[in-house]
């Protein structure tokens, strides 16, 4: 009897604050909130949970985090009073750690979230959203065909970080499984935003580990199930799944060619081209990234950037391509301090970088070490330390 009132007081205390909550948003003619509560077991106490909205129709998140929660006793909660009664996306993320968690929640509900260890992707979403249901069908079908999909990937760069050439392998092995399973279940689905989704994802790995092209002709058979009416400009995963798995324009550099040069634009809107750095008797760093992959600057080596512009300036340019789409480049312009900004170049195509990022093979954040003439001398896509790099490329770190 005790123990049933205790939950019973429990439900009638939850139900209380959540009208309260929604009785202050309507008084405040503000938007319900979007409650997240997680209890993951294995998770050390501290470790702070961050959540990030997904901006409307693209293909990225909006920079900078949301809220967030410590875990405490394997538990979080976070309340997000959204800026749009149309928020629908969101991305659970643990900083210093390598994956992340997607998922849809409605404003004014409540979504449960349960796992184990510090791979929050393998985490567990409960709620009523209607896309959530689905997205948790493919879990379901990823979980039944490859049990260990979670338990294994990213495991050989933990355990043997080392030994990349291995990690890779083994990472490609698993992936290519993911890959096949999720385009057999993809055939018996229908477009909508979570295939769209879950196609990017695939699409990505397709382009990354660039699988055969049998492979790559079946899912692009899956772009065949996207209504005529879908562009780039309302469905971002879509673009990004063309992108990824249409034929190349460019073939990617190798060591020892000249730099591709390509038109950019600084933040003022004054153009620029990758060649003006030529002649100048100084090396350069490029780096390609992207300001909204909260991952992205959330493992960014700050040290590492900082020390080279602070010490080695005199001999060493320093470019960030910032791979964003033109609507995030614009924010960015905009408002330096929500987005952030380095004292050394940094430019955008106006273009998403598409062929940008297939002429220097980029999925992801590359760093390139040019010699003074333009040279490519090396490349870093985390095989090994960018301090070791640049020692090797460039014979000038301390």
């Amino acid at each position: 009897m005790r123990y049933s009132f205790v939950i019973l007081l429990g439900f009638l205390l939850e139900v209380s604050c959540h009208a309260e909550i929604s009785a202050k948003a309507e008084a405040d003619n503000t938007i319900p909130p979007v409650i997240v509560e997680g209890k993951v077991e294995g998770v050390p106490d501290g470790t702070i949970v961050e959540l990030t909205v997904r901006y409307k129709k693209s293909d990225g998140y909006l920079g900078g985090v949301s809220d967030k929660d410590t875990i405490v006793g394997g538990k979080f909660r976070i309340v997000h009073i959204p800026e749009d009664k149309d928020e629908e996306e969101f991305l659970i993320t643990t900083p210093r750690k390598p994956f992340s968690l997607p998922f849809y929640a409605s404003v004014g509900t409540v979504t449960k979230i349960t796992g184990k260890g510090l791979d929050n992707e393998a985490w567990r979403v409960e709620n009523d959203n209607e896309l959530q249901k689905e997205r948790n069908e493919y879990r379901s079908y990823i979980d039944e065909n490859i049990p260990d999909y979670y338990d294994r990937r990213g495991i050989p760069y933990l355990k043997n970080p080392a030994d990349y050439e291995e990690a890779q392998k083994e990472s490609e092995r698993l992936e290519y499984q993911y890959v096949t399973c999720m385009i057999q279940f993809l055939e018996k689905k229908e477009y909508n935003p979570v295939f769209a989704k879950v196609l990017a994802g695939i699409s990505s790995r397709i382009h990354q580990f660039k699988f055969d092209s049998e492979t790559r002709e079946n899912a692009v058979k899956l772009l065949s199930k996207v209504p005529f009416n879908v562009s780039e400009e309302n469905d971002g995963f879509i673009a990004y799944a063309r992108q990824a798995l249409e034929q190349p324009k460019y073939f990617p550099l190798r060591i020892g060619e000249e730099m591709h040069d390509f038109t950019l634009y600084d933040h003022n809107g004054k153009e620029h081209h990758l060649n003006e750095f030529n002649g100048n008797g100084k090396f350069l760093l490029i780096e390609f990234n992207s300001r909204t992959c909260v991952g992205c600057m959330e493992h960014r080596p700050m040290d590492f950037l900082n020390n080279v512009y602070k010490n080695h300036s005199d001999k060493v340019d320093m470019l960030m391509v910032n791979c964003d789409d033109p609507y995030f480049w614009e924010q960015e312009c905009k408002d330096e301090k929500k987005w952030g900004r380095d004292p050394w170049h940094e430019w955008n195509d106006h273009k998403a970088c598409k062929n940008i990022m297939q002429r220097y093979d980029v999925d992801g954040p590359t760093y390139y070490f040019i010699s003074p003439d333009g040279v490519i001398l090396g490349k870093n896509k985390g095989e090994e330390s960018l301090s070791s790099s640049f020692e090797k490329y460039f014979k000038l770190y301390k």
